[in-house]
């Protein structure tokens, strides 16, 4: 009763037919996604073997459109598979079974379990959702209950610092947004709280600034820059060797160059932090001049592009690492900014719950 599968990928497939444990399908905007859920819930329900009514299966989406066009094709499916099969009655009662089918936004679906068992957690049966505005007013009450509160705390250094640091004005807006902002993104994770007692930790002072989360994205970045215009000084040697004048004049300091910077290398390779400050800082491209009549020569050229952009990357590399004792001083300075944020949140977090 399935449709031609010849129509569809063999990834397209296997996400049909799978069987057996949890699937997960990522794919692009327009690449068929509704088309091969609806094509797996109608071989679900028409499956030979093992075969279920289209009500006793969960489909949840984001948003009403999603959910009504996702019961729109499965009827579509069906229809056609009745008209081709007109005697099937399991196939006629899975297009009466579809109106109450539990295909709907995650919020309508969470909506029906908690209107159907109130009685055991424990609310009022007339409960409802809130509306955009409404929540926005709950979200500003709660976030001025939170600032009031940590205001109200004596000796609270941490908080007030983090409240002079953010707010530019008379009020405390600013700071307001960004706990309201970073409470919608750590909504998005399943434990928020631990979530935050994890990235709190990263500001741990006792960390080498290589083995913080930021040296290694650091580190990281600086080795492919590096390389690369390491492997653009050897190329442009290499080339320039057919032309002994400029050779004679540019081929000493792009060899020097090209070593410089695979010594850079090897230093990040390493983890030397200090090492690798040490040579950004001692790292110079020679200076040269060219030759009479090559000013304007598309190889004399190059090789000034070359030395103006690979000074510029090595100036611009070293700003992004900073010495041991810079970076221990930067992160006792961060952490309780960052922590009285952090609680912020979390109480936040506990107030819009209540």
């Amino acid at each position: 009763m399935v449709s031609d599968m010849a129509l569809f990928t063999p990834a397209q497939r296997l996400a049909i037919e799978g069987r057996g444990g949890t699937m997960l399908v990522s794919a692009g905007a327009g690449s068929g996604k509704t088309r091969v859920l609806v094509e797996r819930i109608i071989e679900r329900i028409t499956n030979a073997d093992d075969p279920c009514d289209v009500d006793e299966l969960l489909v949840v989406t984001f948003t009403r459109a999603a959910a009504g066009e996702m019961k729109e094709r499965i009827a579509k499916r069906l229809t056609e598979m009745i008209a081709q099969n007109p005697e099937n009655t399991h196939l006629q009662r899975q297009l009466i079974l579809l109106e109450k089918a539990h295909i709907s936004t995650v919020h309508s679906f969470c909506q029906s379990i908690v209107r159907e068992y109130f009685h055991v957690l424990g609310i009022s049966p007339d409960f409802r959702l809130g509306d955009d505005s409404e929540m926005a007013v709950l979200r500003r009450q709660a976030v001025e209950e939170v600032l009031e509160e940590l205001y109200a705390i004596e000796d609270n250094a941490g908080f007030v610092a983090l409240a002079d640091s953010i707010n530019t004005g008379r009020d405390d807006s600013q700071l307001a947004a960004v706990i309201l902002t970073l409470y919608d993104y750590v909504r998005s994770h399943p434990f928020p709280k631990r979530w935050l007692d994890e990235k709190l930790a990263l500001f741990d002072d006792s960390l080498s600034p290589e083995d913080s989360l930021w040296g290694k994205a650091a580190l990281a970045y600086a080795l492919d820059v590096v390389r690369f215009y390491a492997a653009q000084a050897d190329a442009l040697e290499e080339e320039m060797r057919e032309h002994e004048a400029l050779y004679e004049k540019h081929g000493v300091a792009l060899v020097k160059a090209a070593g410089d910077l695979r010594l850079i290398c090897g230093a990040i390779e390493m983890g030397d932090w200090e090492g690798v400050i040490d040579l950004f800082e001692s790292f110079e491209f020679e200076r040269t001049s060219a030759p009479r009549g090559y000013g304007e020569d598309p190889l004399n050229l190059k090789f000034k592009d070359l030395k103006d952009a690979v000074s510029k990357e090595i100036g611009g590399l070293r700003e992004l690492f900073c010495r041991q004792d810079e970076f221990a001083f930067d992160m006792r300075t961060l952490y309780p900014l960052v922590k009285a944020l952090f609680e912020a949140v979390k109480l936040l977090l506990d107030k819009l719950e209540e």
